[in-house]
């Protein structure tokens, strides 16, 4: 499966991914094996800490985080590895974890669906 828009694109030596999805923040790619969230070059600039991609092997992943987006807040998904600190994000924190992306409300069934199929892929995440 490759991206619609011409700006972004699979590279040649990567196998194409299962499912994808973009989002306000960046694009996750979800693979056999693991899952990449590649941010958008507006939010890379926006907030220099997030790395360009973060990949994370599906059996490093501990817990997936998703809150519903809706007319008045932002939603997200945040996919959490072994060992790393799995506390609720607030408000203000969405934007400046690697591994979560800020869902818009239109997103929140694929989102499930995306989820589900990590759970698929690998049954023992929270």
């Amino acid at each position: 499966m490759k991206f619609q828009n011409d700006r972004f694109s699979n590279t040649n030596h990567e196998p194409d991914p299962i499912l994808q999805f973009k989002e306000l923040n960046g694009h996750i790619n979800l693979f056999e094996d693991h899952l990449v969230v590649d941010r958008l070059p507006f939010h890379k600039f926006l907030r220099s800490k997030l790395s360009e991609k973060y990949t994370l092997p599906l059996s490093q992943i501990s817990e997936i985080h998703f809150r519903r987006a809706s007319s008045f807040k932002k939603g997200y998904v945040r996919f959490i590895s072994i060992g790393k600190d799995a506390s609720y994000l607030s408000f203000f924190a969405i934007d400046k974890d690697d591994g979560t992306v800020v869902i818009t409300k239109n997103n929140n069934d694929f989102v499930v669906r995306f989820i589900m199929r990590i759970h698929e892929l690998n049954q023992s995440i929270n």
